[in-house]
């Protein structure tokens, strides 16, 4: 690093504070950063006033690693920016660069007639018609899902159609964030709860205000009330024509994904609206951290504890709706495959492999839970 002896934070960096952590963004193109409380704390100090040992004697900690990271990003005085990589593979899968200047324009041309009072009333009766007509077509009998000759190609069309469902849930939440005149980060396809799929840095929502906030975590899965209900509502006309079906098959995977997103254990679009609803960014560890003590008999907040233990229960039946709703139309097609040879077992897992992530997911909430305990009353035989 070779940044000031008095370093100073950039114009435009942002800043949040969210309880037991805090968010910055770069006026540039660098990465948004989570930091520790101490650490957040430091960049208050960062005014080009006070040398680096000076900083480090106000907070009693070395500062070193900290302002590295915030000089290879952009964040200080007379850092160079990143450079920006139009395509970059990370953890999270391969990201595409572009993704805010489609944003952007979507927004200038429609963004005055999506966001008025007229078109969200539009919206609301098609989503609501559409979940009664997709109703009616389950009750009669119609069918739900593409058959196929061969159930590689039944995979496949699955598979299109997932990601096909996913690209509107995800353009909401971008459009929002643009409404907002913020920018929408890469665009990227990689794996998420084991099944492959789009994703859109959405971070810069952080820095929104809290009802905004959350419309943005709300607007996908509004988008896809909107988007199945009208693929419902034209495919009401279309009887049993192979059209008609690929449209109940793309609706069936919508309403899925609004039911997995709905779940609040899972920290997806439901999770964070309800915490920015209370206003606690940190409310799933609040939670679970209240029930403990409420079981254990301390002070805690009731309220945070009655959460968890909702959340929990409403969790899990979620989950297991999702699931035998997903396995009544495809566990056909997973026996097809498992019958068959090694090669199709692998795409009968694939075809399983969301669900996997998310039982891990839950089975760990009990683990977790033991184990603080356990760590607990470690501390009281220690320190009591």
């Amino acid at each position: 690093m070779a940044a000031s002896d008095k370093p100073a934070l950039a114009a435009g960096v942002e800043r949040r504070h969210c309880g037991s952590y805090g968010v910055v963004a770069p006026p540039g193109a660098g990465s948004m950063l989570h930091l520790e409380p101490d650490e957040f704390a430091v960049l208050d100090l960062l005014d080009g006033k006070r040398t680096r040992a000076q900083i480090e004697a106000a907070v009693g900690a070395p500062v070193t690693e900290l302002l590295g990271d915030l000089w290879d990003e952009g964040y200080l005085v007379g850092a160079p920016q990143p450079a920006v990589q139009r395509v970059a593979i990370t953890l999270h899968g391969v990201e595409f660069g572009g993704f805010d200047r489609f944003v952007q324009a979507l927004n200038r041309r429609f963004g005055d007639t999506v966001f008025s009072v007229p078109a969200a009333l539009v919206f609301a009766v098609v989503a609501v018609a559409g979940l009664a007509f997709f109703a009616d077509q389950v009750a009669t009998g119609q069918r739900l899902t593409v058959s196929a000759a061969s159930p590689v190609l039944a995979v496949v069309a699955l598979r299109f159609l997932g990601l096909a469902a996913v690209g509107p849930h995800e353009t909401g939440h971008a459009l929002v964030i643009a409404r907002n005149h913020r920018r929408v980060g890469r665009m990227g396809i990689g794996f998420y709860w084991g099944a492959l799929t789009f994703y859109v840095d959405a971070s810069q929502a952080l820095f929104l205000p809290r009802r905004t906030r959350m419309l943005q975590s709300s607007a996908g899965v509004l988008t896809d009330l909107v988007v199945c209900g009208s693929a419902s509502i034209v495919a009401m006309t279309g009887g049993d024509a192979t059209w008609a079906v690929v449209l109940r098959e793309f609706a069936v995977l919508g309403y899925l994904n609004i039911i997995i997103n709905a779940v609040p254990l899972l920290e997806l679009d439901g999770y964070w609206f309800l915490a920015d609803a209370l206003d606690r960014p940190t409310l799933q560890r609040d939670a679970r951290r209240a029930l403990a003590a409420t079981v254990r008999r301390q002070r805690a907040s009731l309220g945070l504890a009655a959460y968890a233990a909702a959340s929990l229960v409403f969790g899990v039946a979620l989950i297991a709706l999702g699931f035998a709703a997903w396995w009544g139309l495809f566990g056909g097609l997973f026996h097809t495959l498992w019958r068959a040879g090694p090669g199709y077992k692998i795409l009968a897992t694939y075809l399983l492999l969301p669900f996997v992530p998310i039982l891990i997911h839950l089975l760990a909430q009990p683990v977790r839970y033991f184990r603080n305990r356990a760590r607990q009353s470690s501390n009281q035989v220690e320190f009591g």
